[in-house]
């Protein structure tokens, strides 16, 4: 739940205490701890802090009409909606005293010339004690239902002022006023605080009502059973939350996305989705081995980031500058100390990137560090987002979760909106990809969608080149309250050992055909050859292909990286990313080892699907121009119907119809039925519907991909059946005027009432079939990430179940029909008809059905891609294949390049668009 429990001052006044959460208000402000300085001076600086928030002030009634007063939590009045009452905030500003080692009292007060319970409104303090001992005269009960003897003359009446044992807070003064609120003692600085709640106790307007010592309880707290058990108490991190940086980021992190269980079981089974499926990519593609590239990053320029202030959360005057320089190894680390949780990674093409948010994402799920209510990191490519179509970028970022995981879907046809909840209370952190893979009129307006549609809670991490970021925050602005860095250039040093350590070593010694090549690279830095691999070399992508072509396999089976060196064969740094992109595919398509990875048990790979590097190159460019065409990443089977020509879906409407009426003009005879040849103009519809579909077809989506399961409650069950018995129920009583109608009068077939009758109940039956089948389909479990071939195997089971409903529904108009026929003045025997009739009516339904749904759209593909050579007919073999052999990556449902510059040299394009800018191993300079 995300309210607490409404407190009632009659029946547990010390329960009060129990709102008051430390731990919750210093993982979500920056606020002083402990330390030797004064208690005024602590003090002072907790107020400011408070006050730096920008908490609005609600001028509401105390309480509902039982006496029950509403407290809002500390994310509500820290983060969102970000506003409170005096009770609210006396609530806070109390916890955030206990951070700093203070003892606070919450005071509350009634108007002087009323009652509390019946007045409209009320007024709560904080007294924070400035002795180490209780001043004489203190109750030992925490609950002080009248001011204590002497507490008058011990209250500081200003700051600075004769010392006393109290200061006296008004806590309205950090906040600011809202619409239609009083501004009265608003946004006040310490001193006028503390001299407002000075006068509140001294004055005659206002009588002491009940006082609760929340510091006794806190420090007691033992002996408050009630603290514990409550359900209003948050998650309550290490009190260290206020002290190390990533503490308390992981607490505020629990704490915004605030308690709600079904929320955190699909959270959490959605995290164990996605990390399953990135530690299977990191094995398959061995980025940890030997082990990690150094990966380096420092600080980019300020023009690329929003103000230090926004994105520590503080007040200009009050932040200092952040150095968040690291590598690989820290990245959560780096993301944990962010305060604002957002954000940017800037680097080259081949620079790191995605493997960086691949272990950025590994390292915040790793079982030791993930818990429950924390942020999923799920990993997303933009290229599929069009800011300019009005798609905002939570509606799209929902999209993209329903078709990365599509199990999702569950939860989303349970309790609508449920993703976008998971979105809005930070349980999912988006982590996306490809952003200067946008069309360049697109970013500045991605920049700006992002900044509208975000609320102050919520984080992300974005990838990007250093150039298209650039060029978008100088049409817009920069991101809001994101910190940028930028990835450095790999140096000799930082690959100097990774490469030998890959390789076999030589027989009888410890040497690699590495080490001569590297000892070269750092020796000689004037030769051409050595200054252009060591430009191409700056990147980890051109480092880690080096190492699969060179080092991945037997002694004597791999080639001599030594031909990297060769004088005059590489020009430029692109040369040699050409020949390392080209040579990988060889490389991988190469005769494989006995202890190569084996198919997955799904994948049903035979010999046959052993392909060579000239036909994998050549089907795999063709996937690679598609994607490039329509700008995206994702190899998605049951999107591959796009390359269909419409003329495909007209010729086969018209092959359908064709067919069903010449099938029913050969056998409607046997039945005493005459068609006229007016019914003939009936042929062009069945391919006029048809190609009407086409743009239907085009769309298909996962929203197809379900599979049919038994629905788990009483209520389900009745809607389902409610459901299906009006369909039926319709249909077989409109459908027989319909028959009637049209092949009496429109077509001149003479067909009765008893025969139209029965072919209606038909209907209604196919209805009912088919409703329960449609309706009961649900995706499969996330806990299970589907894999391509999995959602295949469900599409092809879902047209079974189909077409199980219509030959139901045709075994009862036929067998109907068989009963009640009168012989026909044929020389046919009956079975031999009824035969004729299972035949073409079976041959009929498998057709329709074939050319419709997502796997009749990809069967109807592949075969004609297979046919016009542009890919193999077992597409789904080649695929899992080349995921196999480190071509592909998956990403939930789909399939991908493994780096965009691969899918670009593929595609037959530029693998970078302009040269680098920078001499090879330069490394960027920290900004301070």
């Amino acid at each position: 739940m995300n309210r607490w429990p409404r407190w009632s001052l009659e029946g547990e006044p010390v329960a009060l205490a129990k709102y008051v959460n430390p731990d919750a208000v210093a993982a979500l402000v920056r606020l002083p701890g402990a330390s030797s300085a004064g208690r005024t001076d602590r003090l002072r600086e907790v107020y400011r802090a408070l006050a730096a928030v920008g908490i609005g002030y609600a001028f509401e009634s105390p309480s509902d009409e039982r006496g029950r007063q509403v407290i809002l939590t500390p994310r509500e009045v820290l983060w969102s909606p970000r506003h409170g009452t005096c009770l609210d905030l006396a609530v806070v500003l109390a916890a955030a005293c206990m951070t700093a080692g203070l003892h606070p009292v919450v005071v509350l007060l009634r108007p002087a010339d009323g009652d509390f319970e019946a007045a409209s409104t009320g007024h709560a303090l904080v007294a924070v004690r400035m002795t180490d001992k209780a001043p004489a005269g203190t109750p030992a009960d925490p609950v002080w239902p009248q001011p204590p003897a002497g507490f008058a003359q011990s209250v500081q009446r200003t700051v600075p002022g004769l010392p006393g044992a109290y200061v006296v807070i008004d806590p309205v003064g950090v906040a600011r006023p809202l619409r239609s609120t009083p501004t009265e003692g608003l946004g006040v600085d310490f001193e006028e605080a503390a001299a407002r709640g000075a006068r509140y106790v001294f004055g005659g307007n206002w009588a002491w009502h009940t006082a609760i010592d929340v510091g006794s309880v806190w420090r007691e707290r033992d002996q408050h059973p009630l603290l514990e058990s409550s359900d209003a108490v948050l998650h309550r991190p290490p009190v260290t939350a206020a002290g190390d940086p990533s503490v308390r980021a992981r607490a505020r992190t629990q704490i915004l996305a605030g308690p709600d269980k079904v929320l955190d079981d699909i959270a959490a089974a959605l995290a164990e989705a996605v990390r399953g499926q990135w530690e299977s990519e990191q094995l398959r593609h061995r980025s940890h081995d030997p082990f990690p590239l150094p990966v380096h990053w420092g600080n980019a320029p300020a023009d690329l980031m929003d103000q230090g202030s926004n994105i520590q959360n503080l007040r200009q005057s009050e932040h200092t500058p952040m150095d968040l320089g690291g590598d690989l190894r820290v990245i959560a680390d780096i993301y944990d100390q962010v305060p604002s949780g957002r954000l940017v990674v800037l680097g080259q093409a081949g620079a790191g990137k995605t493997v960086l948010a691949t272990e950025f994402v590994l390292t915040l799920l790793d079982p030791g560090r993930w818990r429950r209510r924390m942020p999923v990191p799920v990993l997303l490519s933009l290229l599929s987002w069009d800011p300019s179509s009005g798609v905002s970028f939570h509606r799209w970022l929902g999209e993209q979760l329903l078709s990365t995981y599509p199990g999702l879907r569950h939860a989303e046809k349970q309790s609508p909106g449920t993703v976008s909840r998971l979105l809005t209370t930070r349980r999912v952190l988006p982590v996306l990809d490809d952003f200067d893979g946008l069309a360049p009129g697109l970013r500045p307006e991605a920049v700006r969608k992002i900044n509208a549609s975000l609320k102050q809670s919520e984080g992300y991490l974005l990838l990007s080149r250093p150039d298209e970021y650039r060029a978008a925050v100088a049409e817009s602005r920069a991101l809001k309250k994101a910190y940028v860095v930028c990835l450095e250039d790999l140096t000799v040093q930082d690959y100097a050992d990774y490469l030998p350590l890959s390789a076999v070593p030589e027989a009888g010694g410890t040497r690699t055909a590495w080490d001569p090549v590297v000892d070269r690279l750092g020796r000689d830095t004037a030769a051409p050859e050595t200054e252009v691999l060591r430009e191409a070399f700056t990147t980890p992508l051109a480092v880690s292909l080096a190492r699969r072509i060179y080092s991945d396999g037997d002694a004597g089976s791999v080639k001599d990286p030594a031909e990297l060196l060769e004088p005059d064969r590489f020009a430029t740094r692109e040369s040699v990313e050409e020949y390392l992109l080209g040579e990988f595919i060889e490389a991988a398509y190469a005769p494989e080892p006995d202890d190569f990875p084996r198919p997955a048990p799904w994948s049903r790979r035979s010999p046959r699907g052993r392909h060579s590097a000239d036909q994998a190159r050549k089907w795999l460019g063709y996937l690679a121009r598609d994607m490039e065409a329509r700008s995206t990443r994702s190899i998605a089977w049951w999107e591959q119907n796009l390359a269909l020509p419409p003329l495909f879906f007209v010729a086969a409407g018209t092959l359908l119809a064709a067919l069903s009426l010449g099938g029913s003009a050969l056998l409607a005879p046997l039945f005493g039925i005459h068609p006229d040849y007016p019914v003939l103009a009936l042929l062009p519809l069945p391919a006029l519907l048809y190609v009407r579909h086409y743009p239907v077809a085009r769309r298909t989506s996962t929203m197809f991909l379900r599979t049919v399961t038994v629905q788990r409650t009483t209520a389900a069950r009745r809607l389902l059946l409610g459901r299906a018995l009006f369909s039926g129920t319709m249909l077989a009583l409109t459908m027989p005027v319909c028959f009637v109608l049209l092949f009496r009068y429109a077509g001149g077939v003479r067909i009765g009432w008893p025969t139209a009758c029965v072919l209606g109940f038909g209907s209604g039956v196919w209805s009912f079939g088919k409703v329960c089948v449609d309706y009961g389909m649900e995706p499969v479990d996330i806990a299970r990430a589907p894999n391509p071939v999995h959602l295949l195997e469900n599409a092809r089971w879902g047209l079974l179940r189909t077409l199980n409903t219509t030959w139901l529904a045709l075994f009862v108009c036929l067998g109907l029909l068989f009963v009640g026929w009168p012989p026909p003045d044929v020389a046919v025997p009956r079975r031999a008809v009824l035969l004729l009739m299972v035949l073409w009516f079976a041959f009929i339904t498998v057709a329709i059905a074939f050319l419709s749904g997502p796997w009749g759209y990809f069967t109807q593909t592949r075969v004609w891609l297979a046919v016009s050579g542009r890919l193999p007919l077992r597409l789904m073999t080649f695929l899992d294949d080349a995921h196999r052999r480190g071509i592909l990556r998956q990403n939930g449902a789909v399939y991908e390049f493994r780096h965009v510059l691969l899918q670009r040299h593929l595609a037959g394009r530029p693998t970078r668009d302009a040269p680098a800018d920078r001499p090879s191993g330069e490394r960027r300079k920290s900004s301070p």
